[in-house]
């Protein structure tokens, strides 16, 4: 991984790169010391970023949205949310295992990755799923090629600067990605229940055996609705790094 000291120029050349236009912190459930300390260790760190709170104001085309929760989860460390479609979103499937190699790279457990928070929707197939999206996401036009990525924190009661540098960190390893990569793979998909893992090795261009070797699945041919599945190609990703997949990220709900 190619990092980025976000002290000097090549923060310049962070936010000025096409894909970037916008970085935007978002609070969901926060305490307002806790966010308001986050945003103060980014703005300190010369990143410019956009606050947001409740998702007001974060509907913009090629921005990233992080949003921080300390409401949802309750264990220790971190769960992590990605898209609840597998419609192209941005590169949000590059953004949430960015976050994830950064959580661990500090010493903080990633508990998974979860498609949306519990509740009942019906997906783009017609099919009823027992996930509903993130505020974050609901707040996004599915027109926009905006990247989003909510952090629900545990009860590790960590250090606001820990949390900005984290932060850092994640659109350090997201930006080499994006600069590395061809962006031709979509990275994680959300199953609705009616899928095989015939139908997911497909779409991710892999084998069934790689599939469930790397996603630690059963010899069953049907996956459980609402699981995030990772493409087996990650392991090659050196900016996803950081023994991220050796602790089971994204494999539990």
């Amino acid at each position: 991984m190619v990092n980025i000291d976000f002290n000097n120029s090549s923060l310049n050349e962070f936010q000025s790169n096409n894909m970037t236009q916008r970085i935007i912190i978002n609070d969901d459930d926060c305490s307002d010391n806790f966010f308001d300390s986050v945003c103060n260790y980014l703005s300190d760190s010369g990143i410019n970023i956009s606050i947001s709170k409740k998702g007001k104001d974060i509907n913009y085309n090629n921005a990233i949205v992080i949003t921080l929760d300390q409401q949802y989860y309750s264990g220790e460390g971190a769960v992590l949310f990605a898209p609840s479609s597998n419609y192209r979103e941005g590169n949000s499937d590059s953004l949430v295992l960015a976050m994830g190699a950064a959580l661990y790279s500090k010493k903080i457990p990633v508990s998974g990755i979860l498609g949306g928070k519990r509740g009942f929707f019906n997906d783009e197939k017609g099919n009823i799923i027992s996930t509903i999206p993130t505020n974050t996401e609901t707040k996004i036009d599915t027109n926009y090629e905006t990247s989003f990525v909510t952090v629900s924190f545990g009860t590790g009661h960590y250090s606001t600067d820990l949390v900005g540098e984290i932060i850092l960190d994640c659109l350090s390893r997201f930006k080499s990605y994006l600069d590395s990569s061809s962006l031709g793979n979509d990275l994680l998909y959300f199953t609705s229940g009616n899928e095989s893992i015939q139908d997911v090795a497909k779409y991710f261009d892999t084998s069934e055996v790689e599939l469930k070797n790397y996603n630690n699945l059963s010899d069953s041919s049907n996956i459980p609705q609402g699981t995030i599945l990772i493409n087996p190609v990650v392991k090659t990703i050196n900016d996803f790094s950081d023994s991220v997949m050796e602790e089971n990220i994204g494999r539990k709900r």
